[in-house]
């Protein structure tokens, strides 16, 4: 840990000031920049999390009917109403 926390520091204090600070200071106009670009086409990322899977995203089966990968608002409502 010694021989590489240096460098390490080194590093996350180049991101913490020529990347997180742009994106803070700038963060509305880059947003408005990819809203321009791909309007509802990309969805948001409000946690901040990166979005990864592991492998086919699928429905499933509960009490015989079939559950999709995906809802709506309304979906939801509806889930919401026959529980």
């Amino acid at each position: 840990m010694r021989s590489f926390d240096p460098d390490a520091r080194a590093v996350r204090k180049h991101y913490n000031d020529q990347v997180d600070a742009v994106e803070r200071r700038d963060g509305a106009a880059i947003a408005r920049a990819r809203f321009e670009k791909t309007g509802f086409t990309e969805p948001p990322d409000g946690t901040f999390t990166l979005r990864l899977s592991y492998g086919a995203v699928k429905g499933c089966m509960d009490n015989g009917s079939h559950i999709p990968y995906f809802t709506t608002i309304g979906g939801a409502f509806q889930h919401a109403a026959r529980a």
